[in-house]
């Protein structure tokens, strides 16, 4: 009966350390964002303000919550220039509306969420936010591409 309780501690022990802390398990945000299809990705080669927000993305996933809040200019420039440079095959209404969606999450993002920011779940759901309205923005140029192929 010892032997069995031991093995019962020592496997509690082992599959604790596999699940981290609920504090500590979203250090690093996990993004998942729609890869373009080949054609879309032709599209959006020379579009400087996508590629640039896509590489503010980019970076935002390999960093902690907290360390993104220094990207919040880069992002509202980015998003801002992105509008006004559309690629004319991409100019359709749900490309266009999901850009402003981005705008209006790093907006508020920008707005909420000032350098002195302690609170990294206040960050994360901003920046899960963020990322989600780029996801779509990606799923609705592949539409777009796809529908005029």
């Amino acid at each position: 009966m010892k032997k069995i309780i031991i093995c019962a501690l020592f496997s509690a022990f082992f599959i604790s350390c596999n699940n981290p802390e609920e504090g500590t398990k979203n250090l690093q945000l996990a993004t998942k964002v729609q890869p373009l299809v080949d054609p879309a990705q032709a599209k959006v080669e020379q579009w400087s303000a996508y590629r640039a927000l896509e590489q503010n993305i980019r970076t935002i996933s390999n960093t902690n919550a907290l360390n993104s809040i220094s990207l919040q200019e880069r992002m509202v420039r980015n998003v801002s220039a992105m509008s006004k440079q559309i690629p004319k095959e991409l100019r359709t209404k749900n490309v266009i509306a999901q850009i402003a969606r981005i705008n209006e999450k790093v907006e508020r993002f920008y707005k909420e969420i000032d350098e002195e920011e302690m609170h990294e779940r206040v960050v994360d759901r901003h920046l899960r936010e963020i990322i989600e309205a780029f996801d779509d923005l990606n799923k609705e140029i592949n539409h777009a591409v796809i529908k005029h192929m």
